[in-house]
C-alpha cells in the first residue's frame, strides 16, 4: 500500500498532466476511503489554483503550477510545527516578492525544456572534453569544442571553439548534437583565457527604433547595464546601448518584426534585411 506522500505525489502528477479528478475515482485508485481523499484535496493539497467544479478537481491553468506546489509545501510545513511553518512562510514570501516583480520575470532566460536532450549531450561532451558535431541554422559544424552554457540577455548560449575560431551559438538554434571520438585538452586556466578573449571583442553602438505596438515590452528589456531610451509623443522608442552580442540582438529583432527597425550598425541592419528577403523569397 502506498504511503501518504506517495499518494499525494501521484495526485499532484496527475493534476500537472491536466487530469480532472474525482474523489470516488481517487479513493478506488489508491485503495483508501473517500474521507481520506477529501482531506488530501481540502487540506494537504489546498490551493487557490485547485478548482472544484461539480465532483471534479483540477488545476485552473498550467501557468499556475508553481503556485500550486508552493501552497502544497506550505500545507506540509504546518504539520512540522509552528516554528518550521513560520520559517517556511518567510522563505516563500521572498519567492513571491521576486515573482511579483515583472521586470525580474522578463529578465529570466527562456525555458529550454524542449532542448533537454541537446543540453544533456552538450553537458556530457563538456564533462568528457569530447569534440562534437552539430547542426546550427541548417549548417553542419564539426570539430566543435564545447566550453560552457550560459544565459545572457535572457537567451541561452553555448560558448565553444572550432580550431582557433571562437563561437557563440544560440541554444534554441542548435540541433543534432553528436559526440565525436576526438577529445580536446581542457583546463580552468585555458578556459579563463578563452572567456577573457571572448569578451574582449569591441562593443558596438546599437541603435533601435521601436514602434508603439511593442514599446511597453521594450521599456522593460535590459540589453546592457547602461542604455538610453528616448520616447517621442507618438509612443515610439529609440533605444541605444553598447554590445558585442549581435547574434542575440538579431534574434530579438526578428522576433518582433515588423515593429522594430535597426538604425545602427549598418552590418546588423543588412543581416536583418537579408533574412527578411530570404524568407519572403521562400514563401513567394
Amino acid at each position: 500500500m502506498e504511503t501518504t506522500h506517495q499518494r499525494l505525489m501521484n495526485i499532484i502528477k496527475r493534476l500537472y498532466a491536466g487530469e480532472k479528478l474525482k474523489i470516488s475515482t481517487l479513493a478506488k485508485d489508491y485503495n483508501v476511503s473517500t474521507k481520506t481523499i477529501q482531506r488530501d484535496l481540502k487540506e494537504r493539497l489546498k490551493s487557490s489554483s485547485l478548482i472544484k467544479e461539480g465532483h471534479q478537481f483540477f488545476l485552473k491553468t498550467q501557468g499556475e503550477q508553481e503556485d500550486f506546489i508552493i501552497d502544497c509545501l506550505c500545507n506540509f510545513a504546518q504539520s512540522m510545527g509552528e516554528e518550521f511553518a513560520l520559517i517556511t512562510s518567510q522563505i516563500f514570501s521572498k519567492y513571491q516578492a521576486i515573482k511579483d516583480d515583472t521586470s525580474f520575470l522578463q529578465l529570466q532566460a527562456k525555458s529550454l525544456t524542449q532542448k533537454l536532450d541537446i543540453i544533456l549531450s552538450l553537458q556530457n561532451a563538456m564533462k568528457k572534453s569530447t569534440q562534437i558535431s552539430l547542426s546550427y541554422q541548417g549548417e553542419t559544424l564539426s570539430g566543435i569544442q564545447p566550453y560552457k552554457i550560459a544565459s545572457i540577455n535572457a537567451q541561452w548560449y553555448l560558448f565553444a571553439k572550432k580550431e582557433e575560431r571562437m563561437l557563440f551559438l544560440c541554444l534554441e538554434k542548435i540541433e543534432k548534437v553528436k559526440l565525436l571520438r576526438k577529445r580536446f585538452v581542457f583546463s580552468k586556466e585555458s578556459f579563463r583565457r578563452f572567456e577573457a578573449e571572448f569578451f574582449k571583442e569591441p562593443k558596438i553602438l546599437i541603435s533601435l527604433f521601436v514602434y508603439p505596438e511593442v514599446a511597453p515590452l521594450f521599456k522593460q528589456k535590459h540589453f546592457a547595464s547602461h542604455q538610453k531610451v528616448i520616447e517621442d509623443k507618438d509612443g515610439n522608442l529609440i533605444i541605444e546601448f553598447l554590445s558585442n552580442n549581435l547574434l542575440g540582438i538579431e534574434q530579438e529583432i526578428l522576433k518582433n518584426l515588423p515593429y522594430i527597425a535597426v538604425l545602427e550598425p549598418q552590418e546588423l541592419k543588412e543581416k536583418i534585411e537579408e533574412k527578411v528577403l530570404a524568407y519572403a523569397k521562400r514563401i513567394s
